[in-house]
């Protein structure tokens, strides 16, 4: 789910969902507010962009809750899928499932049961949204290798992408900012890297940490929208952000904001969530 920031009372249609996460989510055509200005979270669906075609994204899944589409999620394991924390945290895992290998998210897919939601330890540290990524866990092995079931790659190392350089973002959320409606068939569109200065400026009244990155259009027309959350940023290929707040859908001078990929790390065979610190400690602890 994409955040989107709202001044608002808590209007809730369902209220375990609303009132156990840290931001309001969106979850299809039902609006929940939270009690504290904060956001409206997109769980975006691509404006201004195409339909997938088969075999283009195979590590690409729908997380659901309760049977619903509310998120997106990347395969970056036979265990594991990476996220946005702000779609799990504070939830049940038994309450959601992961479906895969499909391009509709409505339609059969292989489906996994989910066994722990692992959220960053440090999510919401410091500013709204900071540290915004999570781990949910299978129950069972998922396939991988297949054209339509596999893992995305992960970066080598931690680097700032240039300014310029053009993402895909794919995800299954509204195609239009106020459309109420989640896509049928999954979405991807390309947009390019800001610099992080012009994004702090564009979003002065909120903190862009640097564990964010920001892409889109200074007119906008093309972004990721509600119900798109939690889904890949890609740049050739590999993994670079996951899709985490912004200001209304491809709206001008409001650009997407993104974990940055930094956030993600495989150590000794086992992917762990942590700062480069921390998963430094935990490597030496591991010797």
């Amino acid at each position: 789910m994409k955040i989107f920031i709202l001044t608002l009372a808590c209007l809730i249609f369902y209220t375990g969902w609303c009132s156990g996460l840290p931001h309001n989510h969106q979850h299809h055509n039902h609006t929940k507010i939270s009690n504290v200005t904060v956001y409206k979270i997109k769980t975006p669906n691509i404006v201004g962009g195409r339909d997938a075609q088969p075999g283009e994204n195979p590590h690409m899944c729908s997380l659901q809750y309760q049977g619903n589409h509310v998120c997106g999620a990347s395969i970056i394991s036979s265990q594991y899928a990476v996220t946005a924390a702000h779609c799990v945290s504070g939830r049940a895992p038994a309450n959601y499932k992961l479906r895969c290998g499909t391009l509709k998210h409505a339609e059969p897919g292989t489906d996994f049961e989910i066994s722990d939601n692992i959220v960053h330890p440090e999510y919401n540290y410091g500013a709204q949204n900071n540290n915004d990524i999570a781990l949910i866990k299978v129950t069972t092995e998922i396939p991988l290798g297949t054209s339509i079931i596999d893992k995305i790659a992960l970066p080598d190392q931690d680097s700032d992408m240039e300014p310029g350089a053009m993402i895909t973002v794919t995800g299954w959320g509204y195609l239009i900012d106020v459309s109420g409606v989640d896509s049928d068939t999954l979405q991807t569109v390309d947009v390019p890297v800001v610099y992080r200065a012009d994004c702090a400026h564009d979003y002065s009244m909120y903190d862009i940490t640097e564990n964010m990155s920001c892409a889109g259009y200074d007119q906008g027309g093309m972004d990721a929208c509600t119900d798109d959350s939690g889904g890949p940023a890609k740049y050739n290929g590999v993994l670079v952000g996951i899709v985490s707040w912004g200001l209304d859908c491809a709206k001008p001078h409001q650009p997407g904001v993104y974990t940055r990929e930094k956030l993600i790390l495989e150590l000794n065979g086992t992917v762990l969530i942590a700062k480069p610190a921390k998963a430094a400690k935990a490597a030496k602890a591991a010797k």
